[in-house]
């Protein structure tokens, strides 16, 4: 959000959760945390995660808030082999600075403000202190992802609602100059569209796996259902075989006990005969 023309400011009719008047950005000093003064890890995540979070709340287009904050503080992250937006940017004088850590970010802001410095964008979507002096309690809220990704996301809202287009919502939050507005928006809506592709082959992708791991399982599943069946008429065959052994086995038994018993009752006439 740039701080060379006038921004269009908000009621605080129109944000709630900002209803008692609060000092002036900056005034208000507290000391850092240990938190707060160290490298943040993860910290290309905590914008996403806050645009993404806040677009919902406020039923903005998905990844809409997640592109002006590409726009507005986005780098190259390696590990994510993409660009992600960074919450401890500062912006004076047109030149972004990348601060390794919020409390690094919170000293720089004391440092420029204490040197009569007041236009600065800082945070995840580059809230300008100037133009928006009660957006946030103190500094470390306006470097907290959340708090500031929802102040942008409201502010956008407000404008969209003033504006009637998120393309107009979008070039206000940016500038009330026709040109530089519109510049902007067509920049952020090239990111938005990159985004959405970019999502949409992701989409695909995952559908591709998703299929193929489906395809997989039933696959497996199949084997295993073929193999059940080989045991089950294997097993079906020994017993088959087993009850024709079973019955011939049987058969001979109790043929051989028949002859065993004819000889026997043939034995017993031939002493009964020679008796008479």
């Amino acid at each position: 959000m740039t701080g060379h023309d006038e921004i269009k400011k908000i009621s605080l009719k129109t944000i709630t959760w900002q209803a008692l008047a609060v000092l002036i950005l900056g005034l208000t000093s507290q000391p850092l945390s240990a938190t707060d003064a160290g490298p943040t890890p993860g910290g290309h995540l905590l914008c996403e995660n806050g645009t993404r979070s806040a677009e919902q709340k406020e039923q903005i287009p998905a990844r809409l808030l997640t592109a002006i904050s590409l726009r507005e503080t986005g780098r190259w992250a390696g590990k994510q082999k993409r660009s992600l937006s960074w919450p401890w940017t500062v912006t004076v004088k047109g030149r972004g600075h990348y601060m390794a850590s919020k409390g690094e970010a919170i000293a720089f802001v004391r440092r420029l403000q204490a040197n009569n410095v007041r236009n600065i964008d800082v945070g995840c979507m580059q809230i300008n202190l100037k133009y928006h002096p009660h957006a946030f309690t103190n500094l470390h809220a306006a470097f907290d992802p959340h708090h500031n990704t929802v102040y942008a996301a409201q502010f956008l809202t407000q404008l969209r609602e003033d504006h009637g287009t998120w393309e107009q919502a979008v070039s206000y939050y940016h500038s009330n100059n026709a040109r530089r507005g519109g510049a902007y928006r067509d920049s952020v809506y090239r990111l938005w569209n990159n985004q959405e592709a970019a999502h949409a082959t992701a989409t695909r992708v995952r559908a591709i796996r998703q299929a193929e791991q489906q395809a997989a399982l039933l696959k497996q599943r199949q084997i295993a259902a073929a193999i059940r069946q080989k045991k089950a008429r294997e097993k079906a065959a020994k017993r088959a075989a087993f009850d024709v052994y079973k019955a011939a086995y049987l058969k001979k038994w109790q043929a051989q006990r028949q002859a065993r018993q004819n000889t026997k009752e043939l034995r017993q006439k031939d002493r009964s005969g020679g008796r008479t």
